[in-house]
């Protein structure tokens, strides 16, 4: 009586699965021919995000890395997909591919393109979700005043700063990000120089000294002294 069957089962085990069943309608599409084509005589439903694992989930506009047959990949998440056919059910995610490019100079992160080919997997083959920004700098996009400010659900005749973005192609991985950073770093294979002990202790200095230099309130109060014995 109230006994849970998953209370014995790893968690591990149950994952991927559905976290948003309901798909808002500026995000619905028609079925995707190729993917109806793949899974004939299955029953077909878009679905608004998955739970890759404890902490990942993929919707509409994740970019997540998978398994190809020659390689580990980068795709942006268009749609989200189950299918069921009879006790079977299996969840797809359609993408539009990247390629990747030569590590940017400005950043020191990985660039990648957008091809516009058009993609579908099998979450199962789904490695892990990253961050990739636009490459603003290459882009040369601009901050500028048009953005509508409302209140109270009304236009109130003010204007916000956003971001004029000068493509929709170019892109970089953002290798500062905390998300999936195995899988990140070895996408991205941005060459690195092994920094000694007291390297890093020389840039921590350096960088607090220019914050000091800077005047801002939000500076550190007191000259920065400590240092780790065991680093020194």
């Amino acid at each position: 009586m109230g006994f849970n069957c998953n209370t014995g089962v790893d968690k591990e085990d149950t994952f991927p699965n559905v976290q948003l069943q309901n798909v808002v309608s500026s995000l619905r599409v028609l079925t995707p021919a190729e993917l109806a084509a793949f899974v004939r005589g299955s029953q077909l439903k878009q679905i608004g995000e998955v739970n890759l694992n404890s902490k990942d989930v993929i919707a509409a506009g994740s970019y997540v890395l998978f398994k190809s047959s020659l390689s580990v990949q980068l795709g942006r998440a268009d749609h989200l997909w189950e299918t069921q056919q009879g006790v079977r059910i299996h969840l797809f995610v359609c993408l539009t591919l990247f390629d990747k490019g030569e590590v940017d100079a400005f950043y020191g992160m990985r660039c990648i393109q957008q091809t516009g080919i058009k993609h579908f997997v099998k979450v199962l083959d789904v490695c892990a979700v990253i961050n990739v920004q636009h490459n603003c700098h290459s882009g040369n996009c601009t901050m500028q005043w048009t953005s509508t400010v409302h209140f109270e659900r009304r236009d109130n005749g003010s204007k916000a700063a956003e971001f004029k973005h000068g493509d929709n192609d170019n892109y970089i991985v953002n290798g500062a990000a905390l998300l999936s950073v195995g899988w990140q770093r070895q996408f991205s294979a941005v060459p690195c120089v092994q920094q000694s002990n007291q390297g890093q202790l020389r840039a921590l200095h350096q960088g607090i000294a220019r914050w000091h230099a800077q005047e801002t309130p939000s500076e550190p109060s007191g000259a920065f002294e400590a240092v780790d014995p065991t680093l020194a």
